[in-house]
């Protein structure tokens, strides 16, 4: 009888050890007041897993960050729009309302052509938000040239111009540093039997300031 009850003791106890085995889940939870970081983990014994995740508070915070949606403009050039009597020497620049990305504003993307279209070769350079072309030779005397910078060109958020940006300029007319001549007279010079009735005419080579051209400065002689 006494056997009887010891080997029913065993049986319970081995029995109570497989139901504990089968669940053998140990979860603990800690709390760093510290870092303000929270860590929870589990060891599953059966499945032989563990699982953990933290969650740190003292760095759980949203940062917004600005986004440029703006096109560029541009604010102002050189010569201004319109502009007349521009030396031939010059250079055409056009300054920009912010930064602008600098490989976008090249020769293929801005250029200037006279009235003929006939596109002006030169190069770009850069100083801030100003974008310089210079021409490779002189341009010409008394031309209109139109200038285009267009919709490819972009900012640094890659921003483009929102429509094509054109003005025009004309370049001042030549100096004239040649002297005018007299091409003929009526009468002819040593002409004979002229009525004494006549008038005296001098044709000149080119057009003439009139107000110079008075009797002070003509002196017929008999």
């Amino acid at each position: 009888m006494k056997f009887n009850s010891i080997r029913l003791m065993l049986i319970t106890l081995l029995l109570i050890g497989c139901s504990s085995s089968s669940n053998n889940k140990t979860t603990s939870t800690s709390v760093d007041s510290t870092n303000d970081k929270t860590t929870s983990s589990s060891v599953d014994s059966t499945n032989d897993k563990i699982t953990s995740s933290s969650v740190d508070s003292t760095n759980d915070k949203t940062s917004t960050t600005s986004v440029d949606t703006t096109a560029p403009t541009v604010s102002s050039t050189i010569p201004a729009n319109s502009a007349t009597a521009v030396t031939v020497n010059s250079t055409v620049s056009l300054t920009f309302s912010e930064d602008m990305d600098s490989s976008t504003i090249t020769t293929f993307n801005w250029s200037v052509t006279d009235e003929n279209d006939n596109i002006i070769i030169g190069s770009v350079s850069q100083v801030d938000k100003t974008f310089t072309f210079t021409p490779t030779s002189n341009l010409n005397y008394d031309t209109v040239y139109s200038v285009i910078m267009t919709t490819a060109v972009t900012d640094l958020a890659n921003n483009h111009l929102e429509s094509n940006y054109t003005f025009s300029f004309t370049t001042a007319e030549e100096l004239d540093t040649t002297a005018p001549t007299v091409s003929s007279t009526i009468p002819a010079n040593s002409a004979a039997n002229i009525l004494v009735n006549s008038d005296v005419i001098i044709n000149f080579s080119e057009t003439m300031d009139e107000t110079t051209i008075i009797d002070t400065y003509i002196n017929l002689r008999g």
